[in-house]
């Protein structure tokens, strides 16, 4: 691909690919900085304090999958904003509808509805249903 292009393209494609990585990783180290000054002014250690929450989210494969599992929502309400955002609409109201849709699924849920391929498949709908109807109320009042 980059044998085809001039070089000033080749660059521009370059600096758009890298821009994103630079920004994030500046972002993650300022947090981290952040934190660490918080920690050490509370006169905890800042080492032990940061080896703690590395094991804690990586430290065997438990805590990899508590990860996973403490970070898949969030990773879809970015992926939901994301779409929201190509199409030129903004919403604010995601973490709402996400939380309405997991009660609604959770309370769908504890009923027993059929054999439980069924049950589940009924409260994913429900907690889709849910999220979609908490999301029309601000949708029909700016339209």
């Amino acid at each position: 691909m980059s044998g085809s292009m001039p070089m000033s393209e080749r660059q521009s494609w370059w600096r758009g690919a890298i821009s994103p990585i630079i920004s994030s990783s500046i972002a993650v180290f300022v947090a981290l900085a952040i934190g660490g000054l918080v920690i050490a002014l509370t006169g905890s250690s800042v080492v032990d304090a940061f080896k703690a929450l590395f094991e804690g989210a990586f430290g065997d494969r438990r805590a990899i999958g508590e990860t996973l599992v403490s970070a898949t929502p969030l990773i879809l309400g970015g992926l939901a904003f994301a779409i929201a955002a190509r199409a030129g609409m903004f919403n604010i109201g995601i973490e709402g509808q996400l939380v309405m849709g997991a009660f609604a699924a959770g309370i769908i849920g504890t009923y027993e509805l059929g054999p439980r391929p069924l049950g589940l498949l009924i409260a994913l709908i429900g907690g889709m249903a849910a999220g979609a109807v908490w999301g029309m109320i601000p949708g029909l009042l700016k339209a």
